[in-house]
Parts: structure tokens; C-alpha cells; sequence
């Protein structure tokens, strides 16, 4: 993360509310936009490595919504929790491969665990069950 060594806590707040600042509650729920992008949950825990470099994770947050922008996906929320995960992070990208590439690129920087579930929306669901024999 050489790139964020000078990076001071006010400009790092702002760039995050910048990055953050367009995703609602309401859009990290409700899947909007390009049909051809589905939906994916990635619920998270810390290792050992995250949680000593805590203070460092909005930096690591911003790394990682660039990264996954790169790679073509967007992050429609990310939310810390308590319990059994350290947090939830709902995704948009255009297949599968692209968001195990993108999990495979975050978590080989080893500060984060996932677990990563492909969400379906009503419709899609509905699409699902029809197809049934």
C-alpha cells in the first residue's frame, strides 16, 4: 500500500465519503441498474494481520473498491458487523469469474477471510423456479 503513506486522515475521510457517499441502505438491497450484473454477498472476518492493522482499514477499503471497479464489478455497500463476521459487503459484477478473481486479488493481501454467496433477486428467482421441470 506504498501509495497510501502519505495519506492524512482528513483527505483519506473525505476520499472515502467520496467513494462511499452515492450508496444508500436502500441500494445496497435493492439490485438497480445493468441487468447483465448480478448480485453477490461477501460476508468477512479479519486475520490476525487485519485486526493488528486495524487503524489501517479505510485505506484498505478504498484499495479494495478500486480493485474491484477495476476488474469491472461494483461495491453497492459494505457494512461492519458484530457476531460471527466482521463484515458484509454487497457486490455487483457481470459473472462469477470476475468475482473470484476480485475475492482471489483482496484476499491474497491477507488481511481479510470470505465467504462469497451469489444473491438472486426475485425476478431471477422466479426465472429459477419457471425453469423447473
Amino acid at each position: 500500500m506504498e501509495e497510501f503513506k502519505d495519506v492524512d486522515d482528513a483527505s483519506l475521510v473525505e476520499t472515502c465519503e467520496k467513494v462511499k457517499g452515492s450508496v444508500t441502505y436502500d441500494d445496497a438491497w435493492t439490485v438497480k441498474g445493468d441487468s447483465s450484473m448480478s448480485a453477490y454477498i461477501m460476508l468477512g472476518r479479519f486475520t490476525q494481520q487485519g485486526i493488528e492493522a486495524i487503524k489501517e482499514v479505510l485505506t484498505r477499503d478504498v484499495a479494495a473498491e478500486q480493485t474491484i471497479q477495476a476488474m469491472g464489478a461494483e461495491l453497492k455497500g459494505l457494512y461492519y458487523v458484530m457476531g460471527q463476521y466482521d463484515f458484509v459487503a454487497i457486490i455487483e459484477a457481470p459473472d462469477d469469474e470476475t468475482v473470484a478473481k476480485l475475492v482471489l486479488a483482496i484476499g491474497s493481501l491477507g488481511n481479510i477471510r470470505t465467504e462469497t454467496l451469489r444473491a438472486y433477486t426475485e425476478d431471477e428467482f422466479a426465472k429459477i423456479i419457471a425453469a423447473l421441470p
